[in-house]
């Protein structure tokens, strides 16, 4: 429903939130395809990691195509990692990952408050 206005405002950009863990998926048939159907497994198949994994994974497949269609307007997209543990409660329903979590959080750098706010000044799009 942007693409209109994107497109009057170019030069305009678009940054898309994912994650390095987007490479830690499964989301590939045998022939090397994605399969829609493991965007929405069975209900006994479901672990949230790997949830996270292929939506961070999809946020980079929306965002190189949108720039594919867009970017002869003018317009670029850019996926970007905004750091290591950032603070979700993802990992709550499992015990060993929220252990490991707490371990490797001090170890690790992530994007601060003042940086978010600086992220969403830059997504900001211009009165066309």
């Amino acid at each position: 429903c942007l693409q209109d206005v994107l497109r009057r405002s170019a030069p305009a950009r678009v940054l898309v939130v994912s994650s390095e863990s987007h490479r830690f998926t499964d989301l590939l048939d045998s022939c090397g395809k994605v399969d829609l159907a493991l965007l929405s497994p069975p209900k006994k198949e479901y672990w949230s990691m790997l949830a996270y994994n292929r939506a961070k994974l999809c946020n980079i497949l929306f965002s190189n195509e949108l720039h594919r269609r867009l970017s002869p307007h003018g317009v670029t997209s850019n996926a970007l990692h905004p750091g290591n543990m950032m603070y979700t409660s993802i990992h709550k329903s499992w015990w060993l990952m929220t252990f490991l979590f707490t371990l490797a959080r001090p170890f690790t750098k992530s994007m601060g408050y003042e940086d978010g706010i600086a992220l969403i000044a830059c997504v900001r799009l211009r009165d066309p």
